[in-house]
Formats: C-alpha cells, sequence, structure tokens
C-alpha cells in the first residue's frame, strides 16, 4: 500500500537501490565501471553515435535533461556507453535510453549503471533489447491473449482492424512505461514494478486499454493508434492504478 501511494522523492533512489540490490554489485565489482568506460567495445563508434542522438531525445522538457551535453546527458551518455560494453550482445538499443535516464535522475551516475545492470541482467528483462526483440515479441503475444480474456469486445474491434499490440505498445514494454506517461507518473509506476515485477506491467496496459476502451470502439485502425499515443499520457495516475487493481493475479 505504501508503494502505491509512491515513495517520497526525497528517498526515491535511495528505495529503488535496495530493490535492485545495487549497492551489493558495487562493493562486488570495485573499479569495474571505470574500466568500461575507457574500454573499446565492439561497434564502439557506431553505437557511440546512436547513443548521441538519442541521449539528446531522452526527457527533453527534463531540467536534467534539457542542456545538450550538460550534466544528466553525460552522465546517461556514460552509463549506457559502460553496459554497451559489459554486455555487447545487447550492446544498445533504442528506448535503453529511458530506463537509463530515469535511473540516472535518483541516483548517481555509478548507482544508476550498477542499478541499470540489476534491472536488464538480473531481473531478466535484457530480451527486451537483445536482436530480434524476444522478450517484447513474448510480451506482445502475452497482452494479445490477455486482451482476449479481459477484454474481449475491444480485442474483437482491434482484430477486426488488424491492430496488433505491436502496433501500439511496443513502447509501453520496451521503455518500462517512461516514454509513455509524463515523468512524474512514470515514476510513481516504477515504484511499483520495481517491488511487484513484471506482472504489473500487463496490469497497467489492460488498465490503459479498459479505460479508454469505449472510445477505441468507436475508430478505425490509424485512429486507434494516434488516440492512444496522445491521449493515454493524460491519465491521472490514482484512475489506472485504480483500474489496474482489477487486474492483479492475471494469467
Amino acid at each position: 500500500m505504501f508503494l502505491r501511494r509512491g515513495i517520497p522523492e526525497s528517498v526515491r533512489g535511495l528505495v529503488w537501490k535496495k530493490m535492485l540490490g545495487c549497492d551489493h554489485l558495487i562493493a562486488k565489482n570495485p573499479g569495474v565501471y571505470e574500466r568500461l568506460l575507457a574500454a573499446d567495445g565492439p561497434n564502439r563508434q557506431a553505437i557511440e553515435i546512436s547513443l548521441k542522438k538519442d541521449v539528446y531525445r531522452t526527457f527533453p522538457t527534463n531540467e536534467l535533461f534539457v542542456l545538450k551535453g550538460g550534466v544528466g546527458q553525460s552522465r546517461l551518455f556514460n552509463v549506457l556507453k559502460a553496459f554497451s560494453v559489459l554486455d555487447p550482445e545487447v550492446g544498445y538499443c533504442q528506448g535503453m535510453s529511458f530506463l537509463g535516464g530515469v535511473l540516472v535522475t535518483y541516483m548517481t551516475e555509478l548507482e544508476a549503471f550498477w542499478s541499470l545492470v540489476a534491472l536488464l541482467k538480473l531481473q531478466n528483462l535484457r530480451g527486451l533489447f537483445l536482436s530480434n526483440l524476444p522478450l517484447l515479441k513474448q510480451n506482445l503475444f502475452r497482452l494479445s491473449h490477455l486482451l482476449t480474456t479481459y477484454l474481449p469486445l475491444l480485442s474483437s474491434h482491434l482484430s477486426a482492424h488488424s491492430l496488433d499490440p505491436l502496433f501500439y505498445s511496443s513502447d509501453w514494454f520496451a521503455t518500462l512505461y517512461a516514454y509513455t506517461f509524463p515523468f512524474p507518473t512514470a515514476c510513481r509506476l516504477w515504484d511499483i514494478f520495481l517491488f511487484e515485477g513484471p506482472e504489473f506491467l500487463f496490469s497497467i496496459a489492460l488498465s490503459i486499454l479498459k479505460i479508454t476502451e469505449s472510445d477505441l470502439l468507436k475508430l478505425s485502425f490509424c485512429d486507434i493508434v494516434m488516440h492512444l499515443k496522445q491521449h493515454v499520457g493524460g491519465i491521472e495516475v490514482a484512475h489506472l492504478l485504480k483500474v489496474a487493481a482489477r487486474f492483479q493475479g492475471i494469467q
């Protein structure tokens, strides 16, 4: 219940670090981050070019990241570069910058790096960014199945318009809603996600679709996608969580 009310800003980073086991990873790997930053990983130049483009576009209205080449962007660049060297199979994939950006906002650069490692490697989310995106595809397939079970009318409507979850919900899972909602709302969702795990992501997806269902049923393909992109971010977090609670324990 405490987490659903939101972790206070002043201690959010501390609580997240505890949930991710960040301090343990730092103690276990002294000097590793610094060595990764100094190393030349595979495809270094191509990755750094992609990183510079994406870091500049990550949370552009957030005070920490608004200045091009500023402290926030530099820290985020370093975190993502080091991760690409640590895990060359993943390297860097679009969407990771939003995960790193959320962490950098509440932690030191070193803490944000090891928290990202914990998030992707220890919580098995790296499949969101591996070649062919296996975990993302799995999540989208599961969401399609859940829609059939819990929102059958909407599921039939979307199917009639050949509208697969790929078209409207990829960024929900790939950025853990950090791209989908305003920053404060996204952080409230992360408070709960880091405690409850990936099942919470599906509860939120179903909540979004339930809240917008009556509007979506009146729309066709392109208008459905546009409506979700334009209006989902305006859903109040209290309403979002209240509806999501109906889908706890989904199978």
